[in-house]
C-alpha cells in the first residue's frame, strides 16, 4: 500500500526522503544464524508533510508486523536506562498524585515500567501486550493483570486513572485513529490521564540518529505533528517536551469533551532539517563506511543489539562487524535479524578480540566505558 496523504493532518503534499531495505523486526531474537539471515525484509521510502511536517514510511505494511514473545525491547537491564524509568514513574505518580488509583498501560513489553508506578504506592496495574511473555510471571505481583492482547473497549470496566502507552503510536499506521478508538472507551472521562512516549523524530533529523530509521516504525514524530495528533483525535494536551537525551518526545493530555482547536503547521527549523535530511543522511553513511574501512584486521563489535544496532549492522557494518554486545540476558546468544551476528553478554569479552567498539546510543557511552575498564577490555569506543 502507498500512503498518499498524511496520517496526521490528511495533506497530499508529501516530500520524498531516505529510502532502504531492512529486516521487517529488529528487535525479534534468533536462536538460528540461518533463520537470523532469512528474516523477513521491508522496504522503508520515508516521506514528509510538507503541512505538518510528519515524517513517515510511504510504503508500510502493518500487515507484516505480528508481535509476538519473541519481540524483545526491554532496555531496563542498563543502569542509565532504569534510572531515567524511575525518575519518570516518580514524576507521574507525584504530579497526578497516582496512589491507590488504576493504571492501564497500553504495550507494557514485560511489565516493569508498569511495576515501577505501583509497586508500593497502592496503585493497581493492568498491562496488555501481545508480545507479553506469561512464563516470566512469578505470581508474587498481586497488584499487576497482564493481558496477551489489544487493549480495546471490552476492557472499559477497568477504570483508568492514568494510561501509558510508551513506543506504541510510532508503530500504528493510522495514529489518529487509534488515539480516537482510545478516547472512546467508556471508562475514559476527563479525569484521565494519558502519558505517551515516542522517539523524537528530531533526534534523527537534527541530530542525525539515523540508526533509528526501521521498518517497524510508521511515523517519525516532531514534538508539533505529535501535539496535532492528539489534538486531532480530541484530547486536550497538558505538556509536551523531549526526554532521554532528546531521543524520547513525552506528552501528557486529558480527554476533553470541549471542541480542541487543531491547527497543522510546521516550526521552520523542523522544515529545514526535513529538508536537508537525504544529502546528511548518505553523508553520514559514507563517513561510517570509511571508520569501518580504516578499523582493519583488528575488527569491531557493536555495542548494543537493539533497534539502532540492528539497523547497523544491516546498512553499513555487514560480516565486517565480528559479533554485537548487550546487557539483555534475553539478547545473549542469540542472532540478529539480517546480518545474522551473534549477539554476546559483556562478561564473555576478552581484551584484544576487537580493536573498536562502536556504542550505538550516546546515553550509554559513561556506562559502557565504565564496564570495559572495570573488566580490564581495551578497545578503542566510538559512538554511532
Amino acid at each position: 500500500m502507498r500512503y498518499t496523504c498524511c496520517p496526521v493532518c490528511g495533506s497530499s503534499a508529501l516530500q520524498p526522503s531516505i529510502s532502504f531495505r531492512a529486516p521487517v523486526f529488529s528487535n525479534v531474537i534468533y536462536q538460528d544464524e540461518l533463520a537470523a539471515r532469512n528474516a523477513p525484509q521491508g522496504d522503508f521510502e520515508g516521506v514528509y508533510c510538507e503541512q505538518c511536517g510528519h515524517f513517515f514510511n510511504q510504503i508500510f505494511d502493518e500487515s507484516l508486523l505480528v508481535y509476538t514473545e519473541a519481540y524483545d525491547t526491554s532496555l531496563h537491564f542498563s543502569a542509565s536506562f532504569q534510572e531515567y524509568a524511575e525518575n519518570l514513574a516518580n514524576r507521574l505518580v507525584n504530579t497526578y498524585d497516582l496512589r491507590n488509583k488504576s493504571i492501564i498501560e497500553i504495550g507494557c513489553g514485560r511489565g516493569d515500567f508498569l511495576r515501577m508506578l505501583c509497586e508500593g504506592k497502592g496503585n493497581q496495574g493492568f498491562g496488555f501486550d501481545t508480545s507479553y511473555d506469561d512464563r516470566q510471571a512469578d505470581g508474587t505481583d498481586e497488584f499487576l493483570t497482564f493481558y496477551q492482547e489489544y487493549y480495546d473497549k471490552k476492557f472499559a470496566d477497568i477504570p483508568a486513572n492514568l494510561v501509558v502507552c510508551r513506543h506504541v503510536l510510532e508503530h500504528v499506521d493510522d495514529p489518529v485513529g487509534f488515539l480516537k478508538n482510545l478516547r472512546s472507551v467508556p471508562s475514559w472521562n476527563e479525569d484521565t490521564v494519558v502519558y505517551f512516549e515516542v522517539p523524537n523524530g528530531m533526534y534523527s533529523f537534527e541530530q542525525l540518529g539515523i540508526w533509528d530509521f526501521i521498518y517497524e516504525h510508521f511515523s517519525y514524530f516532531n514534538a508539533a505533528s505529535l501535539r496535532l495528533t492528539f489534538e486531532m483525535a480530541g484530547f486536550e494536551v497538558l505538556h509536551v517536551a523531549e526526554d532521554f537525551g532528546g531521543q524520547y518526545l513525552c506528552l501528557e493530555a486529558r480527554v476533553s469533551n470541549a471542541p480542541v482547536h487543531a491547527e497543522a503547521k510546521t516550526p521552520a527549523h523542523v522544515m529545514d532539517c526535513l529538508n536537508q535530511l537525504l544529502p546528511r543522511y548518505n553523508n553520514k553513511m559514507e563517513e561510517w563506511r570509511q571508520h569501518i574501512a580504516e578499523f582493519g584486521q583488528a575488527g569491531f563489535a557493536i555495542w548494543g543489539s537493539g533497534s539502532k544496532g540492528v539497523s547497523f549492522a544491516n546498512l553499513i557494518a555487514g560480516d565486517a562487524c565480528k559479533f554485537l554486545v548487550d546487557v539483555n540476558p534475553g539478547k545473549q546468544n542469540t542472532y540478529i535479524a539480517g546480518a545474522g551476528l551473534p549477539v554476546r553478554a559483556p562478561a564473555t569479552l576478552e581484551s584484544g578480540e576487537v580493536g573498536t567498539f562502536v556504542v550505538m546510543n550516546p546515553v550509554y557511552e559513561t556506562e559502557i566505558r565504565g564496564m570495559l575498564q572495570e573488566a580490564g577490555i581495551d578497545g578503542q569506543v566510538m559512538v554511532a
